[in-house]
């Protein structure tokens, strides 16, 4: 996949922002994007989110948020995409480890669990989005 030059900055705004310090590197996660599709993920836009995702079960799709901008702007892009989920999927999930994420993604839309998993990297926490009555 080519990044273009607005997803580039997002990724770059993201890994500044949030994965500092961590054991991978920018040229890392901007290769890792140019190779989604190798691994079955897709990808949408949403201003100043761009979000990763592919199926995780037959009824749950696991997505990833990277995010440039502010709060308001990550809970948008994830009420957004939930919505257009809702064809395809009965539930989304997402992992992370800052828990101040749980905090925002409470107002999301759909109906939401949150959960404390300790996972390793990256997934500590899990939050799962209904998004439409079974």
């Amino acid at each position: 996949m080519q990044l273009d030059t607005e997803l580039e900055q997002i990724i770059r705004k993201d890994y500044q922002k949030n994965h500092q310090g961590r054991e991978y590197s920018l040229d890392t996660v901007v290769k890792v994007w140019q190779n989604l599709e190798s691994v079955d993920y897709h990808a949408r836009r949403y201003g100043l989110v761009a979000i990763v995702y592919k199926p995780y079960s037959d009824d749950t799709v696991e997505f990833h948020c990277t995010n440039s901008g502010r709060a308001g702007d990550l809970i948008k892009a994830v009420n957004e995409f939930n919505k257009e989920m809702t064809e395809s999927y009965s539930h989304s999930v997402t992992f992370y480890d800052n828990p101040k994420i749980n905090e925002l993604l409470m107002h999301s839309y759909c109906p939401s669990e949150f959960t404390r998993i300790d996972q390793g990297i990256d997934k500590t926490y899990q939050a799962k989005f209904r998004l439409r009555s079974i």
